[in-house]
């Protein structure tokens, strides 16, 4: 198993990833609204605080220091705290949608969009950088065996084949699932650079594609399938990640 990654962002910016401040869920992150008038909603951190570029009246303020919602790095994912808001805190996921009453949590282990406020929206998500292929699935997909700790026989042309594969199936079943095995094909090719003259056009796609697919996976297409242009086009993204490692061998 490999580390996991959390952040917060203002929903608003979903549009324009290249804008989008992203702020890491290390420790605990709070958000209220600042005390001078203006409204503005921020999120504070234990080495800053974050304009997040909202104003609501509506979200609450700080009571004795205590941010009334606060995030919180959790094995699972992130952990959602209603800490000293009156007003209900709405919790989003692909599962469905959940009220978080004043001194109620909820822990989150996937993307999810936070309500607060009249208009406050927050994306809260996860990112799991796992093993390329745990030993099972290589011995399963690749016939590979194992000797102590290490896989034996295991290719650059392996590894990126079978991601590859697990992409290409992915567009059979979801933006979030597509957006997983692309971010790990992503990955796998920013750490195993190879000297060929598309090396670099093709990381460049991967890369548009996966930011794509990052700023759908919470959108209206969570959950739903990938069109036939969007699977034409990470087919062949695929397609070009199997050539390039398969010459490099």
């Amino acid at each position: 198993m490999g580390q996991m990654k959390s952040y917060l962002t203002p929903k608003r910016d979903a549009a324009h990833a290249e804008t989008v401040r992203r702020v890491p869920i290390n420790g605990p992150v709070g958000i209220y609204r600042r005390d001078d008038g203006g409204h503005s909603v921020l999120a504070e951190t234990d080495d800053e605080v974050i304009e997040l570029g909202v104003r609501d009246a509506a979200v609450s303020r700080k009571k004795g220091g205590s941010s009334p919602v606060e995030l919180l790095p959790d094995a699972r994912g992130v952990r959602i705290r209603n800490q000293n808001s009156k007003n209900p805190v709405s919790v989003k996921t692909n599962l469905g949608e959940q009220q978080l009453a004043e001194g109620e949590n909820t822990v989150i282990d996937d993307d999810c969009i936070i309500r607060l406020g009249i208009t406050t929206e927050i994306r809260a998500t996860v990112e799991r950088d796992r093993d390329t292929l745990s030993k099972e699935e290589l011995q399963e997909k690749l016939g590979m065996e194992q000797e102590g700790d290490l896989m034996q026989g295991v290719s650059p042309s392996a590894h990126a084949r079978a991601i590859a594969v697990n992409l290409r199936k992915a567009t059979d079943e979801s933006v979030p699932e597509c957006r997983k095995y692309a971010t790990e094909l992503k990955n796998f090719v920013a750490e195993h650079e190879v000297d060929d003259p598309d090396y670099q056009s093709i990381f460049d796609k991967l890369e548009q594609v996966t930011t794509r697919l990052e700023t759908k996976s919470s959108g209206a297409l969570r959950g739903s399938g990938i069109d036939d242009e969007w699977q034409e086009e990470i087919d062949l993204v695929a397609d070009r990640v199997e050539k390039l490692y398969g010459r490099a061998d």
